[in-house]
């Protein structure tokens, strides 16, 4: 069981994007650095963890998200640099 969400330790100057918002088949997520390591958390907006996701050296990274039901959802993004979220709108 992981650590609940808060914006405790989040790096502010991790700056993240995330688009079309809202989405209904896949987002894309976009950092400004490349970091060595990335693992991407979805969270629905009770905190439940849906999916988690490891990727290197990307700066740019598509998540398939037609599975999930309509609402809003927390994608939280864990690197080298910090951690830092956003949050989507699923049609």
């Amino acid at each position: 069981i992981g650590a609940p969400i808060g914006l405790n330790g989040l790096n502010q100057n991790l700056q993240l994007s995330l688009f079309p918002n809202p989405a209904s088949d896949k987002v894309t997520l976009k950092m400004e650095a490349s970091n060595d390591l990335i693992s991407i958390h979805l969270f629905d907006l009770q905190g439940r963890l849906i999916e988690t996701k490891f990727e290197k050296n990307q700066d740019e990274i598509n998540f398939g998200i037609s599975h999930l039901k309509a609402g809003s959802y927390l994608v939280l993004v864990k690197t080298n640099l910090g951690a830092a979220s956003i949050k989507f709108n699923k049609l």
